[in-house]
């Protein structure tokens, strides 16, 4: 058996993800709508041994009730300073991100910021068949809030609905957000209680499709949840709430 070809080829893909990175910091963002807080700063750090050709764009951000994202350009309501650039080898680029939209939003307002490589040749006259390499592209994805003075969230249980077989325990669970802030569901307990009376309630670390979950201002979300194996029964009244 011949191992040469693959460990070469593994090699190379070490090489090539080795010298082709850079990272993106911070990777969240919560700026205000007006006055000092309408701007913030990110910073790009090129940790490899070539140079790096970058490019910092801005989205909406619209997920559907699955959590699938519709992004659009988002180019008129920021100010990006410098959108493009080339990072030397273990420098880094400061980049300036200015809200220049509505100034009085009712609701918190999300957006992606997205840095990625460009796909740049440094060394034009390179032949054919040394160009002919794995070639490895970065992309990073952001949040960025734009948030008004005292938003907050309301999240609320619309519906859980037993699904399958009559004796399982998957639930489809739907949460909306009735608030004008977002809300992570990293610390969240789910509250049952049954016809009879009996509340029982399960932390976020029971609901593995739930936890780490977010539901923005003025969504809603749905999700595929199982139950411990003691909670069978066709329906429960289901309230959520967050852990102190």
């Amino acid at each position: 058996m011949n191992l040469k070809r693959p460990l070469s080829v593994f090699g190379l893909l070490l090489g090539v993800l080795s010298c082709q990175a850079f990272t993106l910091s911070p990777i969240s963002a919560t700026l205000e709508p007006k006055g000092y807080g309408t701007s913030t700063g990110f910073r790009l750090d090129n940790e490899s041994s070539n140079r790096v050709a970058f490019q910092v764009s801005m989205v909406t951000r619209e997920p559907d009730e699955e959590g699938n994202e519709t992004q659009l350009p988002a180019t008129n309501l920021f100010t990006v300073f410098p959108p493009l650039g080339i990072i030397a080898p273990g420098q880094k680029q400061n980049i300036r991100l200015v809200w220049k939209g509505p100034s009085n939003p009712t609701n918190e307002l999300s957006y992606r910021i997205v840095a990625e490589e460009l796909p740049v040749d440094f060394q034009p006259g390179r032949t054919e068949k040394a160009q002919s390499h794995i070639q490895v592209l970065i992309r990073y994805k952001g949040t960025i809030y734009v948030r008004p003075k005292n938003a907050k969230s309301q999240l609320r249980v619309i519906s859980l609905t037993k699904v399958g077989s009559p004796g399982g325990t998957s639930y489809q669970l739907v949460i909306t957000n009735e608030g004008n802030a977002h809300q992570g569901l990293g610390n969240t307990v789910l509250s049952l209680t049954d016809a009879q009376g009996q509340k029982t309630d399960i932390p976020a670390g029971q609901l593995p499709t739930v936890a780490g979950e977010n539901i923005l201002a003025r969504h809603t979300r749905r999700f595929l949840v199982t139950l411990p194996s003691n909670l069978k029964e066709q329906d429960y009244h289901a309230q959520i709430h967050l852990e102190e």
